[in-house]
This record gives C-alpha cells, sequence and structure tokens, in this order.
C-alpha cells in the first residue's frame, strides 16, 4: 500500500509569500519565517526524502511582542526615522526567523489574535454568573 506524506508542496523555485491570515495591513513589524520542512514519500522502496525550506512574510503588531516578552524587546528595533529603514520595517527589510516554521509561528500568534478569547471570557463570565445564581437556590428554599 502506498503512504504518501508531504508537509508542503515544493514549486522548485523558492518565492517569500505574504502569510494570508497574519499579513495585516495595519502591523508595523514584518517577520520573516525561515523553516526546513522534510517531505517523506513512501513508494515501495526506495524512500525519497525531499527537503524545502518555507519562507514567509508576517506582518503583525510590534506592540505584543514588546509587552510579552524582554527577548523581543531587547531585538526589536525603535520605528525608523522618516527615509531609513532597519530591520522589520519593510518586506525588503525583515526581520528573519531563522529554523521556525510557519505553522510554529501562525501556533504563536494566535495567542495574541484569537478572536474567540472575548468570546471565551464573557461564556466563563456568564457560567459562573449562572453557578452562583444556582448555589444560591437551596438557601433560599
Amino acid at each position: 500500500m502506498d503512504s504518501t506524506i508531504i508537509s508542503k508542496q515544493s514549486t522548485g523555485s523558492q518565492r517569500i509569500v505574504r502569510h494570508p491570515e497574519y499579513y495585516i495591513h495595519g502591523g508595523d513589524i514584518i517577520f520573516r519565517v525561515r523553516g526546513s520542512v522534510i517531505s517523506i514519500v513512501f513508494r515501495r522502496i526506495p524512500t525519497v526524502m525531499r527537503r524545502q525550506v518555507e519562507d514567509t512574510l508576517f506582518r503583525v503588531h510590534r506592540y505584543f511582542f514588546i509587552r510579552e516578552s524582554a527577548f523581543f524587546r531587547s531585538k526589536l528595533p525603535h520605528p525608523p526615522p522618516p527615509g531609513e529603514f532597519t530591520k522589520g520595517s519593510s518586506d525588503v527589510h525583515p526581520l528573519v526567523l531563522e529554523d521556525t516554521l510557519e505553522v510554529e509561528f501562525e501556533r504563536f500568534l494566535w495567542v495574541f489574535y484569537n478572536p474567540y478569547v472575548h468570546s471565551f471570557y464573557a461564556s466563563l463570565f456568564l457560567i459562573v454568573n449562572n453557578f452562583q445564581k444556582i448555589f444560591s437556590l437551596p438557601c433560599k428554599c
């Protein structure tokens, strides 16, 4: 039985792509995530292994990185003066994160950009509020 495990299809030529969700036009820092993906193809021996380099741009808000990480506070440059470029200021001058997979950085950013956080806390508030009311019923009876 043939089994194929491929992490990402190789197009033959390497190109840098903008992440479809986390290239935010209001973002003020650009990361270039470069990681190696090894694709393994099993086809009745021999096994074929291909190495592909992911090259993805993420444009996000530096605020989260400065607020939450001493490492990034020390590494992220301040916004450049007009007419000057620093790492992370443009697609041409991104801040490169080597040996990081796209999916790893996506998961990391999900913590900051999770669309369900507000719903979660609202639901949690309602649950706690309702349980408080439920537990207070026996005292009134």
